[in-house]
């Protein structure tokens, strides 16, 4: 879905409602594939939310941050499976970078982690959750205004510059050295965002933005990968982990091999970060003012420097 209104009103609401149309008609299907349904649910209000990030500088503060914490208490009703199911799939993706010393470990982990979930609570009451906080914040969008203040073009320079803004300012904590991973996870989130909303307005010029998007979609695929392999060697160093009792030389050498791919990603991502964040967040101001059809550069709008 992309952005292809001149009222900011109408654009926001039909790009916003439409996400959360099809994150409403995931769960209410969920019955056939539930797995299927709260990823492609989770995904939608992701979507959602970088939409009404995109369309903040037309909110007020109080009405931003109301459905936004709708939108997150939501998705975060069933984060839990979803986090189950990424541990999995890391320990399916290790298979084939594990020595004959350490492939048994990873595969009684990936035991325990299926059977953790197959014991985890039916997801029937967590959809059911969500889906009320789902129903709280359609019925919130549906009386909001998205204010006419700034014209379009700016509403949308706003959006993107804030995104690049905080992205780039987690890279730059990250290449000082010793970054919490609360840092790398907030990079990958902002990065989303970012990634989102330039595929909103992908229309505007497709060769230019869509390589962006997918430069994007590169970054956070390799941030994502950084955090499921930093979540599984975390799970393996918890005390109760499933393998305390064995012998501590493999458990090491599958640790090494864990931390070693975690590296190589987040190398990646930081030397592909460096290119797609080198400019001043100002410089896409003046992107959108040029891409936006019939535009001309607003005079008097006040835009926040974050760069």
């Amino acid at each position: 879905m992309q952005l292809q209104s001149d009222d900011p009103n109408k654009a926001f609401h039909h790009l916003i409602s439409g996400f959360l149309g099809s994150a409403r008609k995931e769960l209410e299907n969920a019955a056939s594939d539930p797995e299927k349904a709260i990823h492609d649910f989770r995904r939608c209000l992701k979507m959602a939310r970088a939409a009404l990030r995109l369309g903040r500088a037309a909110l007020s503060g109080q009405e931003f941050q109301q459905l936004n914490n709708l939108l997150r208490d939501s998705q975060a009703r069933l984060s839990e499976n979803r986090d189950h199911d990424a541990l999995i799939e890391i320990c399916v993706w290790l298979h084939g970078k594990q020595q004959n010393t350490t492939l048994h470990l990873l595969e009684q982990l990936e035991q325990t982690l299926r059977a953790q979930k197959k014991a985890a609570p039916d997801p029937a009451a967590a959809i059911d959750e969500a889906l009320s906080l789902l129903n709280q914040a359609e019925t919130i969008l549906d009386k909001i205004v998205f204010s006419d203040k700034f014209p379009m073009e700016e509403v949308i320079a706003q959006g993107i510059c804030r995104s690049y803004a905080a992205g780039k300012k987690c890279l730059r904590v990250i290449r000082e050295g010793n970054a919490p991973q609360d840092i790398w996870h907030t990079w990958r989130k902002r990065a989303k965002d970012l990634r989102y909303q330039i595929g909103f307005i992908r229309w505007y010029w497709p060769g230019m933005l869509g390589a962006w998007e997918r430069e994007l979609h590169h970054l956070t695929d390799y941030l994502g990968r950084q955090r499921d392999l930093f979540l599984l060697r975390e799970r393996i160093t918890l005390p109760g982990s499933s393998l305390n009792n064995t012998e501590q030389d493999p458990v090491g050498q599958l640790l090494n091999t864990i931390e070693s791919a975690r590296k190589k990603h987040a190398e990646k991502a930081v030397g592909l970060g460096r290119k797609l964040y080198s400019e001043p967040s100002r410089y896409w101001r003046k992107r959108i003012m040029a891409l936006y059809p019939g535009t001309h550069d607003s005079k008097g709008a006040h835009l926040r420097n974050d760069g």
